[in-house]
């Protein structure tokens, strides 16, 4: 009984063992539902949370993977035949490192971040991971596995890399550009710098970086400048200015400077970038040629003025010799006179220096050996000088030629010989030397106006003391002068400039105060052939060559004096004061080259011995003379108008021409010419027409281009002389009206100013002569009579 009571009660224990047991695996399923629930949960976050969440072994081997990894690999995670072995997909370079990172979290059980590696995509692409781990630890707390979560990189180590290139070519390009940057704070203080900067100043970066800008690269005087700027620039003004910088070895240059504020990412001014360009040369050019211009404009003002003035002095001079050639010999009023013509002649002198500078005075350029006519005028150099300056000429043997006017070089010679005494007073050197040189386009960066070629360099140097650079910037101005008044027009230089500019050369200057001045010309090299002139004077060609003259002059005084001074000439003379007697030597065998008479006679007039001995020598050459106008004599018909005639008083000049011209000419006579004058100055005209009545020529003078081409229609003219500036008009606009009304008159320009241009527009233009206005109208007519005989 009591072993079935035991067991009884045995077996309600065991049942209730059983119901404990049966409840505590109830319970431990509900807690694996749970569970079960969780890593189902868990498991589905890992597959869409923005990473992907892999477990590992200590070997290695993954004991778990999100599907969302191996999908975003390429991987199809259904497919058995999809398989995705890390060790095989992770980079060669990058395995190591990921091994490592895994051991490390193993060994320390600590967290680890910061892993990039390369895992690659099925299609072979590379794929940039980040990765951080955590460890895994069991009841014991022992490392089981790792957890790691990773992260696709790709884009931004792809962006990094892009901007990492970017930034390198950015540095490439701030390193390599032309021009300096320079990057200040707020406080003008240097934060960066380009190696263009600091090639510029001269200095390296380390120099300046930190350092305050103004005060570094910045001229002192305007420094004030740039701080104002600068404080601008914090209002985030942008802009564009020059100033004066410095540079490490303390020379000055001209700086343009860009600037523009930099601000941080919200937008407020940190500090300022400038962009620095050297344009002290570019300024230098600029400055030349402001001066160049301005000193075209103000010569063609005095080319103007030259002209004008020069129509004026043609008057005043004409008409004061004529005057003066009216007077009795011992009239008081010749000194006056003469007083006039010598201040005219100064001022004749003067309009000629402002054409020269004006680069409007007609020209005979010819070529030249330069050393030759240096040479020449060496003894006039040391006569100008005196004797406290010694003058030393070092010449280049191999010197090639120049075309120019002789007279103009031996004036640049002298306007710079006489500046060069004037700036040593006391004495000193003065050196000219001459060299051959090769102008090439790199030699004369400064200088663009120079064209490359050969030239002939001129170069004065003096010791004297110097200039500076005000006064070196004025020098060639008109009417410039560093003299106290009365002692200079400032005239001369100016009249280098123009001729050496009228000849295509140019200048180069080099002074310093204290230690002297050097000038040099470079003149353009010419090819042609150097022309010889004979060492006579031009005057000699004039000269008689032992030609027989009879003089027939009734007053026996004035008889002796024409036969002393023509037999000075260089003729042979038979003089006679009587017509009769000289007729009657004619009637015995006397054969004159030329008979010069008298026209007022007793008994027999000169016009009547004329005819007598025309029918004795038919073909004769006569010259006739009177103290009357022509105009009066041909009133009085004592002879016809056109023949030979040459009015008392005259100069020596006056009758070389005129017996040289007789002499020359193949005829006994000469043909009256018909000439048309177009000027718009009466004076002008006036006092031609008078030259020409005098030499028996028919003259029409002409205001306006209108008129000229009425007169030229209704009259056929042998010449016409046409002013190079008319009211409203110039000569070669004039000319090409001309022509085109199919009028082929030769015509001369007579002008006081012309300029290189006009000159090659006339050309085309049947323009046979230019010459200059001048109050002794002979020699242009004597040049007419020459090409109606065929001279």
């Amino acid at each position: 009984m009591q072993i079935e009571d035991d067991l009884v009660q045995q077996n309600k224990l065991l049942t209730k063992q059983v119901e404990i047991l049966n409840a505590e695996l109830q319970e431990l399923k509900c807690e694996k539902e749970v569970l079960s629930a969780q890593v189902r949960q868990f498991r589905t976050y890992f597959e869409i949370v923005n990473g992907y969440i892999v477990t590992a072994a200590l070997d290695g081997t993954f004991t778990y993977h999100a599907s969302n990894w191996l999908k975003s690999l390429g991987y199809d995670v259904d497919d058995p035949n999809s398989k995705f072995i890390f060790a095989e997909a992770v980079h060669p370079d990058d395995f190591e490192s990921c091994r490592l990172f895994l051991e490390k979290t193993f060994t320390t059980g600590s967290n680890q971040t910061g892993l990039k590696y390369r895992l690659r995509h099925k299609d072979g692409s590379w794929k940039w991971m980040s990765a951080n781990s955590a460890p895994v630890f069991d009841r014991n707390g022992a490392v089981i596995q790792v957890l790691t979560v990773a992260w696709d990189i790709t884009d931004f180590v792809e962006t990094e890399l892009m901007l990492k290139g970017s930034s390198a070519k950015l540095g490439l390009l701030f390193d390599t550009m032309r021009e300096g940057v320079a990057i200040v704070d707020n406080d003008d203080i240097v934060q960066l710098v380009n190696k263009s900067c600091c090639d510029l100043f001269g200095f390296t970066a380390e120099d300046i970086i930190g350092k305050p800008g103004n005060e570094f690269i910045i001229a002192e005087e305007d420094r004030h400048l740039l701080i104002e700027k600068n404080i601008a620039r914090t209002q985030g003004v942008s802009d564009e200015y020059e100033i004066k910088g410095q540079k490490m070895n303390g020379e000055n240059i001209w700086l343009r400077i860009s600037g523009a504020p930099l601000r941080d990412e919200d937008g407020i001014v940190i500090g300022s970038v400038g962009i620095i360009t050297d344009i002290t040369e570019s300024k230098a050019l600029r400055e030349k040629l402001v001066a160049s211009q301005k000193l075209e404009i103000i010569g063609k003002l005095a080319g103007g003025i030259a002209h004008d003035f020069n129509n004026l002095l043609t008057i005043i001079l004409g008409y004061s010799e004529e005057l003066n050639d009216g007077l009795p010999q011992d009239s008081p009023l010749r000194v006056s006179i003469a007083e006039v013509l010598k201040a005219g002649e100064r001022a004749s002198g003067l309009t000629r220096q402002l054409l020269s500078f004006s680069r409007m005075q007609i020209t005979k350029p010819r070529v030249l050996d330069v050393n030759e006519l240096l040479g020449n005028i060496e003894k006039l150099l040391h006569r100008l000088m005196g004797n406290t300056i010694e003058i030393k000429l070092t010449l280049d043997e191999s010197l090639p030629p120049v075309k120019i006017d002789p007279s103009q070089i031996e004036l640049i010679i002298v306007n710079l010989a006489v500046n060069a005494q004037e700036a040593m007073p006391q004495g000193g050197v003065l050196s000219i030397d001459t060299t051959a040189l090769e102008v090439g386009k790199d030699l004369l960066p400064s200088r663009p106006d120079i064209k490359p070629g050969q030239y002939v360099k001129i170069c004065l140097s003096d010791t004297g003391c110097g200039m500076d650079e005000l006064v070196t910037s004025k020098m060639f101005d008109p009417f410039f002068t560093t003299k106290g008044i009365g002692t200079g027009i400032g005239l001369g230089l100016s009249t280098v400039y123009g001729i050496v500019n009228q000849a295509d050369g140019c200048i180069l200057v080099e002074s310093e105060l204290g230690k002297g001045t050097s000038i040099s010309i470079l003149l353009p090299a010419s090819y042609e052939a150097v022309g010889r002139t004979s060492p006579q004077s031009h005057e000699l060609c004039f000269l008689g060559k032992g030609e027989h003259i009879l003089i027939v002059e009734d007053e026996k005084a004035l008889l002796s004096y024409f036969a002393k001074l023509i037999k000075n000439l260089g003729y042979k003379v038979s003089s006679c004061s009587d017509s009769r007697e000289a007729l009657d030597l004619i009637r015995n065998g006397l054969r004159p080259d030329l008979m010069i008479t008298d026209v007022i006679m007793p008994v027999m007039n000169g016009k009547q011995l004329a005819d007598k001995v025309l029918e004795l020598i038919p073909g004769q050459k006569v010259l006739f003379m009177s103290g009357f106008t022509n105009d009066a004599i041909v009133q009085h018909e004592v002879f016809e108008k056109g023949m030979p005639y040459i009015q008392k008083p005259f100069n020596s000049k006056d009758i070389t021409v005129q017996i040289r011209s007789l002499l020359n000419d193949g005829k006994a006579s000469k043909r009256s010419a018909n000439i048309l004058m177009l000027d718009d100055e009466e004076g002008i005209r006036k006092l031609f027409e008078r030259s020409c009545l005098k030499r028996g020529h028919n003259f029409t003078g002409v205001e306006l281009l209108s008129d000229a081409l009425l007169a030229l229609a209704e009259k056929q003219f042998d010449v016409m002389m046409i002013d190079m500036h008319l009211v409203g008009m110039n000569g070669v606009q004039a000319l090409k009206s001309i022509r085109e009304a199919g009028i082929n008159t030769p015509a001369i320009v007579f002008t006081g100013a012309i300029r290189a241009e006009d000159s090659e527009a006339l050309k085309p233009l049947g323009v046979i002569k230019t010459v200059e206005k001048s109050f002794d109208n002979e020699p242009i007519l004597i040049y007419i009579e020459g090409l109606l005989s065929g001279g």
